[in-house]
């Protein structure tokens, strides 16, 4: 039966750093957020299959014959070195790449590409924003070890703002609206209740730190609900890279090994030199000291007391020292 490691958390909390910090550990084999139903995958329609009545053994063994195989969207580059067979890294790069520029030829790749995991292997899975209210069912099925990665919401949020200045995603604020109000008007929403009638006209940072507290609370009380389940938050790892992976490789049962730390030391010697705005923005390889307080530069002084008026009662500000609340 093969073993799992669930990385979550909300869009621009660290979750593509900290996945890589542990693919690099030559047990595990990745697969990169493979839920999203624009991917089309076996995994799309496994998650809505999640949220009906299969019994749990059955999900659990689909699942299992759906990681051994190997996905075009979903095992991506880059290919450290692994335990198990898997191919030259090489001819998985140029067999991706075609893949993606001839769709047809996807098959070559997922041929080449499927890993031979022993019966106990070890997977990796890092999927960004999935729904918390189907972790709980996620977690009785798959038993994984479930890392919640979150980052202070003033940072998340200029992330997430900057990103939007840049083009590098949108921004679908009615959209946007009605979800949270769905989400608001839920039960489980009371926490949030009083800030309705001001949803429609709130500022965007305003708007964004109600987002991040719908969608952080739940998952840190879902995360901490769990006996193999732990809170990673971001500003940690970017402190003490080093030390805060041997805590998380600790807790999985995993060893920390070369590989992984000499990737470490790689990531945070500064930004990816040559890579354009949108790899640049999403790049693994920064100085994550400063990560740390950019949002003070980024958030001028309305943004931040904007957001410090959502955040005064969020049950999460003392995870963090220094927010100007």
């Amino acid at each position: 039966m093969l073993g799992y490691v669930v990385i979550t958390g909300k869009g621009r909390s660290g979750t593509t750093w900290l996945a890589q910090i542990l693919n690099h550990h030559p047990g595990c084999c990745y697969k990169h957020e493979p839920f999203p139903e624009w991917k089309r995958t076996p995994y799309t329609q496994w998650k809505r299959d999640l949220a009906g009545d299969e019994p749990p053994a059955e999900l659990r063994s689909r699942f299992d014959a759906i990681c051994r195989a190997c996905h075009h969207a979903v095992d991506l580059p880059p290919y450290p070195d692994k335990d198990f067979a898997r191919g030259s890294p090489r001819v998985l790069h140029f067999l991706h790449g075609l893949g993606t520029r001839v769709p047809a030829l996807r098959g070559l790749y997922e041929a080449y590409g499927r890993p031979r995991l022993p019966e106990d292997g070890e997977i990796l899975i890092k999927d960004v924003n999935f729904e918390t209210q189907l972790l709980p069912r996620l977690c009785a099925v798959l038993d994984p070890v479930l890392l919640a990665a979150i980052r202070n919401p003033f940072a998340n949020v200029a992330s997430h703002l900057a990103g939007v200045a840049k083009g590098i995603f949108g921004s679908d604020r009615e959209h946007d609206a009605a979800r949270a109000r769905e989400v608001i008007e839920a039960p489980g929403g009371e926490p949030f209740r009083a800030w309705l009638p001001e949803l429609a006209k709130m500022p965007d940072a305003m708007f964004e730190a109600l987002r991040w507290r719908i969608q952080v609370e739940p998952l840190v009380a879902v995360a901490e609900a769990q006996p193999r389940g732990r809170v990673v938050v971001y500003e940690d790892l970017c402190e003490d890279p080093l030390g805060e992976s041997e805590a998380i490789f600790a807790f999985i049962g995993w060893e920390l090994g070369p590989a992984v730390r000499a990737f470490i030391e790689a990531s945070i010697s500064g930004e990816d030199r040559g890579a354009d705005a949108r790899r640049a923005y999403f790049s693994v390889y920064r100085d994550p000291r400063q990560s740390l307080h950019k949002w003070r530069d980024q958030l001028d002084a309305q943004q931040q007391r904007e957001i410090a008026d959502v955040m005064r009662d969020s049950p999460l500000r003392d995870r963090w020292r220094d927010l100007p609340l």
